[in-house]
């Protein structure tokens, strides 16, 4: 290519990314072309807005329709297993992850209960069974904060325990861990594992701070 000509895709004060035009012979394009293609750009980029809005509505309604069918779910009176699978299959329709997790504190033994939701094959299971010890873990930073964690394998010296280390060793490339909160306290958590290195958006977390909060209502409920 000899020439390439860009110019912004605009959509009144959203910035969605730029145009462009490109040709194999040398060109030297006059004011009154680059109007024209700036005008291009402006009608292509209120079309790509609707796109991206329909999109985005698209999504909302699909996470608000899962957040109701877990909500279902935890009123339904059905068992631990059958409930937390549920929460599971719901969960890894709308947010990508390989494996997650709901982890509860069991005053008994100081440690946290552990309930598998959803796997992909990963063997995380197999280095949790039993009550667990959070210390060093991104489950101890949120159960004392009270704020949802991201955490990625680079973080290996921030979370020192010999369980996150293992976690690394069979694949797990970050974790997004969501407090479950009751009124005076917070009972546990939920954590969602990936074995990419795919980016934890803002609107993950904070669906996932819905599901969470859900969830702490019937944990709570059930430990009354």
């Amino acid at each position: 290519l000899s020439t390439f000509i860009l110019v912004p895709l605009t959509a009144g004060e959203n910035r969605l990314g730029a145009f462009g035009f490109s040709s194999v012979a040398p060109y030297e394009p006059g004011p009154a072309e680059m109007e024209f293609l700036e005008r291009v750009a402006a009608e292509f980029a209120v079309a790509v807005e609707g796109f991206l809005a329909r999109q985005a509505a698209v999504r909302e309604r699909d996470r608000m329709r899962t957040l109701f069918d877990i909500t279902n779910a935890l009123v339904s009176k059905l068992a631990p297993d059958e409930l937390f699978s549920a929460i599971g299959a719901q969960l890894s329709k709308l947010i990508r992850h390989d494996y997650s997790m709901l982890t509860v504190s069991n005053p008994e033994s100081g440690r946290l209960d552990l309930y598998a939701l959803h796997s992909t094959g990963l063997a995380l299971i197999d280095v949790l069974k039993g009550p667990f010890d959070p210390s060093g873990m991104p489950a101890a930073e949120v159960l004392a904060t009270g704020k949802p964690v991201v955490a990625r394998a680079a973080d290996i010296d921030r979370y020192p325990a010999p369980m996150f280390a293992k976690f690394v060793a069979l694949g797990l490339r970050s974790i997004c861990s969501i407090p479950l909160k009751a009124p005076n306290r917070t009972i546990g958590t939920l954590a969602l594992c990936r074995i990419t290195d795919d980016t934890w958006s803002g609107d993950d977390v904070a669906f996932l701070v819905q599901v969470a909060n859900q969830i702490a209502i019937a944990v709570e409920n059930s430990l009354a």
